[in-house]
C-alpha cells in the first residue's frame, strides 16, 4: 500500500519546513485543508508571491509523487527524487531459484543445450541421467520455454538451468491452477489410456489422456522422462488431479481480448508467478527507461523500453495515453525473493514464437548509439548501410533496421569505467560494428567494436571456406613443424614446412597470404598453405570440380615405385601411375624425379576403378589430350561412344530387360547393365554429367560425375571418393 505522508499536530508543519528551504517562512493556519493526503494543497494560504507559492506546491507534489513511486515497479527498480530507473538484471544479480523465460539457442549434443536468456545472458541445460530422452526431444531449437536457475558460478560466469517441473513449478498450488493454463510436466510412465505425469507439486497428480494427444503440435512421440509444456483441461480439488493436453492455447493478438489471460489468478503468491504467464497489466507510472505496472491484483513489475511494442521515439507520451486500457504482456523473469518481475510486450514473446532473423554472423554494419548503460554496454540501431568487403566504401542495402547490443567488454576501450564509456559514446555516436551472433530472447544482434574483431578474416572455424585465400594473416607461433597463423580471435591455421618457402616466412609477427586446405570444425583445426603458386592459383576442391583434360595446380603428398599422388583442396587427390610417367615424361623411377611437397600442375584423365575402389586418374603431360571427347547437345545423331561425357540434363529410360538398361538422349542411345533397384521406364532428370567408361566395374556415386559402363556389370557403391 502506498506510503501516507502525515503532518504532525504539534510544532511546525511540513509545509513550513518546505517554505524554510525556500528561504520564506510563512505560517499557515491549522485547518482541515492543511491535512491533505493526496489532494492538491489548499489555496487559502497567507499572501505570498505566486511564483514562490508554485515552487512550494511543486516540491510537495514531487515529494508525494516520489512516495508513491517507491512501491512501483517491484524489485531492482531504483527510485531517485525525481525519476526511477529500471536496473538491468545482469549476471551478478542472478540467483538460485530465479525463473526466466528463454529461447533454446543451440542443441550442442543429446546431453547439452544452450539457452538465450533476457538481457543478453546465456545459460545451459545438462542431461544428468542418461536414461532420460535426449534434450533435443524436450527442448527443440528456437523454442521459448520457462527455466529455473539451478546454480550460478561467479568465477566461471556459468548459469546452469533446469527445465524440470520440480523447479519451474515450485511455489505453485492447486488453487492457482485453472483450465487453459500452461504448465510444465514430466512424463513419468505410459498407461493404457494415456500418460502419468509429474507437476513437481507434492500431493498433486497429473494425467495426460491419449485422446487429448494432438499430433499436429510438433510434440512428436511422447516417451517417459520427456519434459513438455501442456495446457490444463480440467482440475479436481477432491481427487487433487489435473488433466492436461498438448494442444496449447493459440498465441493471442494484441488487438483482441484473449480469454486465457490471468486464468485462476485468485490466491496467487509471490512464488506462484512464473515466466511464460500471459497477464494483463495497468500502467501505474514511468521510469527513465520503461513503464511501471501492476498486475494480478497487487503484484508490481516493469516493462523496459526495449520490451515495449512501441518503444521508439515518443514512447512515454504514447503509453501515457494508454493508462487504464490494460496491456497484454508475458512474464519473462520472476524472482520471489527480491519481488522482481520483468514483463515483455514484444509480439515475439507474447506470441511465444522464435525469432526469424537470418544468420548474419561476420557481417559489418554501421550503427548509431541510442542507449548507453556504462556498466552493461551500448545499444546501437543499424543505419541500413553495410561495409563492402575489403574496403571503406559503403553501399545502401535493403536490410531492415535492427538493434545491435555491444557489451562493455566488446567496446574496444582499455578502461571499462563509467567515465571512459560516457566519454567515448553518447547518444548519436556512429560506429562500425561486426556482428558476432544473435541474442534470441531479446531479439538483438550481438556486436563488437574491437579492432581485432572488425579486421578478423573469420570469426570461427565454421566460417573458414576451403580453398579461400586469406591475405596478410599474422604468424603467432613457430616450431619444428612449421608455423601457426591467426585468422581471427581464437581461430588459427597450421602451415607445415612443406607449405612454407623461405626463412622470412617463419618469423613471429610476420604476415603471410595463405589458402585454407582442410577444416575440421568440431576439432577446431585448419591446415593451410603459404606456397605462392598454390595460393594464387585456383585448385580443385572436390571430385566433381573437374572435367576430362581440365588442369589444376596441386602438391605431391606421396611418392613410390607405383607413381605419385597429387593432392588438392579438401584432401581431393589423384594418382599419376608409374606407367603414365614413363610413357609421357620418360621417368623410370618416380622416387628419383619427384619428392613430397613439390608443386605440380596435373591434368584430369578420368575416373578409374581397381580392386573395387575408385581413383582419380592424372597426367603431368598438360599438352596431350585424352582420347575421350566432350560432347554437347549439338553433337547429336552419331550415337554415344565409350569415353564420351554426356552433358545433357535429361535422359529417358526406354527399355529394361535381362539386366540391361537402355537410355536415350539427343546424342543417341546408351546401354548398360545393372545390379540393384531404382531403375524405371521413366524420364530420369540427371542434374550431373554422365561419363561412359570402358572399365568392367563402374561405380555410381553421388558425385557430379555419374559413371556408366558399356559392360554388363554395374557396381553400386558407397565409397567416399568415387
Amino acid at each position: 500500500m502506498p506510503a501516507v505522508v502525515s503532518f504532525p499536530r504539534g510544532g511546525r508543519s511540513k509545509h513550513e519546513e518546505l517554505n524554510n528551504d525556500a528561504s520564506t517562512l510563512t505560517t499557515k493556519p491549522k485547518s482541515n485543508d492543511s491535512d491533505f493526503l493526496f489532494s492538491t494543497p489548499s489555496t487559502t494560504h497567507p499572501p505570498t508571491s505566486s511564483s514562490k507559492r508554485r515552487k512550494v506546491d511543486k516540491q510537495v507534489e514531487d515529494m508525494l509523487s516520489n512516495a508513491n513511486r517507491q512501491n512501483m515497479g517491484g524489485g531492482n527498480v531504483k527510485h531517485d527524487a525525481r525519476t526511477s530507473t529500471i536496473e538491468g538484471i545482469g549476471f551478478s544479480r542472478l540467483d538460485k531459484g530465479m525463473k526466466l523465460l528463454g529461447v533454446v539457442n543451440q542443441v550442442v549434443s543429446d546431453d547439452l543445450v544452450t539457452v538465450s536468456l533476457p538481457n543478453a545472458l546465456v545459460g545451459y541445460v545438462m542431461r544428468k541421467d542418461a536414461s532420460f530422452p535426449p534434450l533435443s526431444l524436450s527442448l527443440p531449437l528456437s523454442s521459448i520455454l520457462p527455466f529455473a536457475v539451478l546454480s550460478v558460478s561467479k568465477t566461471e560466469k556459468r548459469v546452469e538451468l533446469s527445465p524440470h517441473p520440480t523447479h519451474v513449478n515450485r511455489g505453485l498450488t492447486l488453487d492457482q491452477i485453472a483450465p487453459g493454463q500452461v504448465l510444465r510436466v514430466q512424463i513419468d510412465s505410459e498407461e493404457d489410456h494415456g500418460w502419468s505425469c509429474s507437476l513437481g507439486m507434492a500431493g498433486v497428480k497429473c494425467f495426460f489422456p491419449r485422446k487429448n494427444y494432438t499430433s499436429t503440435t510438433g510434440t512428436g512421440k511422447v516417451v517417459p522422462g520427456m519434459v513438455m509444456d501442456v495446457s490444463v483441461t480440467k482440475t479436481s480439488r477432491e481427487s487433487r488431479m489435473v488433466t492436461v493436453t498438448n494442444s496449447l492455447p493459440p498465441p493471442p493478438s494484441l488487438s483482441v481480448q484473449p480469454n486465457h489471460v490471468d486464468p485462476g489468478c485468485s490466491g496467487f503468491s509471490n512464488k506462484g508467478v512464473r515466466p511464460g504467464m500471459l497477464v494483463r497489466v495497468d500502467v501505474e507510472g514511468f521510469a527513465r527507461n520503461g513503464i511501471l505496472v501492476g498486475f494480478l491484483g497487487g503484484f508490481k513489475g516493469c516493462v523496459a523500453v526495449g520490451d515495449l511494442k512501441n518503444g521508439g521515439d515518443g514512447w512515454k507520451e504514447g503509453y501515457k495515453k494508454r493508462r487504464g486500457d490494460g496491456l497484454v504482456v508475458r512474464v519473462v523473469l520472476a524472482d520471489s525473493k527480491s519481488k522482481t518481475y520483468r514483463l515483455s510486450e514484444r509480439e515475439g514473446v507474447v506470441g511465444m514464437i522464435g525469432d526469424g532473423k537470418e544468420e548474419r554472423r561476420g557481417e559489418r554494419v554501421r550503427g548509431t548509439a541510442e542507449r548507453i548503460e556504462p556498466k552493461i554496454g551500448v545499444w546501437f540501431r543499424t543505419s541500413g548501410k553495410a561495409e563492402e568487403e575489403g574496403g571503406k566504401k559503403r553501399k545502401k542495402t535493403d536490410k531492415v533496421e535492427d538493434i545491435v547490443f555491444v557489451h562493455v567488454s566488446e567496446l574496444g576501450i582499455e578502461r571499462k569505467e563509467d567515465a571512459e564509456v560516457r566519454k567515448k559514446f553518447q547518444v548519436g555516436t556512429e560506429a562500425d560494428i561486426r556482428i558476432l551472433g544473435h541474442y534470441r530472447m531479446d531479439d538483438w544482434l550481438k556486436g563488437s567494436l574491437k579492432p581485432e574483431i572488425l579486421n578478423a578474416k573469420v570469426l570461427g572455424y565454421g566460417d573458414i571456406v576451403k580453398g579461400e585465400r586469406y591475405r596478410g594473416v599474422e604468424i603467432v607461433k613457430t616450431g619444428d613443424y612449421g608455423v601457426v597463423v591467426k585468422l581471427g580471435r581464437g581461430v588459427n591455421a597450421m602451415v607445415t614446412n612443406i607449405h612454407l618457402k623461405g626463412k622470412n616466412q617463419s618469423k613471429v609477427g610476420g604476415k603471410l597470404d595463405v589458402k585454407a586446405l582442410t577444416v575440421d570444425v568440431d576439432g577446431r583445426r585448419c591446415m593451410a598453405t603459404a606456397r605462392r603458386e598454390l595460393v594464387k592459383e585456383d585448385m580443385w576442391s572436390g571430385y566433381g570440380d573437374m572435367k576430362v583434360n581440365d588442369v589444376s595446380t596441386g602438391f605431391i603428398t606421396k611418392v613410390d615405385k607405383k607413381g605419385i599422388t597429387v593432392t588438392f583442396v579438401n584432401n581431393t587427390h589423384g594418382v599419376v601411375n608409374a606407367t603414365t610417367l614413363a610413357e609421357e615424361m620418360g621417368v623410370e623411377d618416380p622416387c628419383v624425379n619427384y619428392k613430397v611437397g613439390e608443386v605440380v600442375k596435373a591434368r584430369f584423365t578420368g575416373m578409374g576403378v581397381r580392386g573395387g575402389g575408385g581413383r582419380m586418374g592424372l597426367s603431368l603431360d598438360l599438352k596431350k589430350k585424352s582420347t575421350s571427347k566432350a560432347r554437347d547437345d549439338k553433337n547429336g545423331g552419331e550415337g554415344y561412344e565409350v569415353g564420351d561425357i554426356i552433358v545433357e540434363k535429361e535422359l529417358t529410360v526406354v527399355k529394361i530387360e535381362d539386366g540391361e538398361v537402355v537410355m536415350e538422349g539427343k546424342g543417341g542411345t546408351a546401354k548398360c547393365g545393372f545390379e540393384g533397384e531404382g531403375w524405371s521406364e521413366a524420364t530420369s532428370k540427371a542434374s550431373h554429367h554422365i561419363f561412359i567408361s570402358s572399365y568392367h566395374h563402374i561405380i555410381i556415386s553421388s558425385y557430379p560425375h555419374i559413371l556408366i559402363s558399356s559392360y554388363p556389370h554395374i557396381l553400386i557403391s558407397s565409397y567416399p571418393h568415387n
